[in-house]
C-alpha cells in the first residue's frame, strides 16, 4: 500500500512540474491570454505581473504572482472560476482587489500587462 501511494505522489508531483515548466516555457503568451481572459468580464480592470518572475531568481517551483484591479463587486470567485477553466492553475498565484485595496500593492516592483 505504502509503495502504491508513494507512486500516487511521485507522478502527481511529476505532471505537476511538467505543468508549471510549460507555464514559465510560455509565459508571455499566457499573460496575454490571461488578460484577455480578465478583460471578458471587466473590460476596465488592469492586470499586472509582479515578484521574482520580474527578475532573475525564478525558478520552475516559483509562481507566478498577479494581481487583478476590479472594481466590480462580487466578482472574484467567477473570475477565479473562468481562469481556472482556461488553464491557469499550476504556477499561477492570484491576487484580486479594488482600486482601493490594489494601494497596498507596490506597483513599481509591478509590470502591468
Amino acid at each position: 500500500m505504502e509503495y502504491k501511494n508513494n507512486r500516487i505522489l511521485y507522478n502527481y508531483l511529476i505532471n505537476d512540474a511538467k505543468n508549471r515548466k510549460k507555464e514559465f516555457d510560455n509565459l508571455d503568451t499566457l499573460l496575454i491570454k490571461l488578460k484577455n481572459c480578465v478583460r471578458e468580464i471587466d473590460k476596465d480592470s488592469k492586470v499586472y505581473v509582479f515578484g521574482s518572475v520580474l527578475g532573475n531568481n525564478w525558478s520552475y517551483r516559483s509562481d507566478i504572482d498577479i494581481l487583478i484591479i476590479t472594481n466590480i463587486d462580487g466578482i472574484r470567485q467567477k473570475m477565479l472560476e473562468k481562469l481556472y477553466k482556461k488553464g491557469f492553475k499550476y504556477a499561477f498565484e492570484f491576487h484580486i482587489a479594488t482600486e482601493k485595496e490594489a494601494e497596498f500593492f507596490n506597483k513599481e516592483k509591478m509590470k502591468e500587462i
